[in-house]
């Protein structure tokens, strides 16, 4: 295990371009040899299929949660520090040309491609 992780969230309607992504990330980093990378499928965490069909609130209306809807990997976004057990810092990118970082305790701090 590397000092420094990307976590690539996808579902199964996605993979392709998690795998683009990973691909792109090695191919094209100047420090591709200092960090890992990590996809996240949904299919890989039962609960998402232990939650089909069950209500959630968004935008005020009540909602059934679907793993086939595109966005159905958003919440697996608050794993990583859970998954890496490294120090530092946990930085977001999600959609293009956008990051979030912030410290996260036991979170990841992402080196730039």
């Amino acid at each position: 295990m590397k000092d420094h992780a990307v976590f690539i969230q996808t579902n199964h309607k996605q993979i392709v371009g998690a795998l683009v992504a990973e691909y792109a990330l090695k191919r094209n980093s100047q420090h591709s040899d200092e960090f890992d990378i990590q996809i996240m499928d949904t299919r890989d965490y039962p609960f998402f299929a232990a939650r089909e069909g069950q209500l959630y609130l968004r935008d005020g209306v009540k909602r059934p949660w679907l793993n086939d809807d595109l966005q159905s990997f958003t919440p697996t976004r608050f794993l990583p520090p859970e998954l890496g057990h490294r120090p530092g810092y946990l930085c977001h990118r999600g959609h293009p040309g956008t990051a979030v970082p912030g410290h996260a305790g036991q979170g990841h701090h992402v080196p730039a491609p």
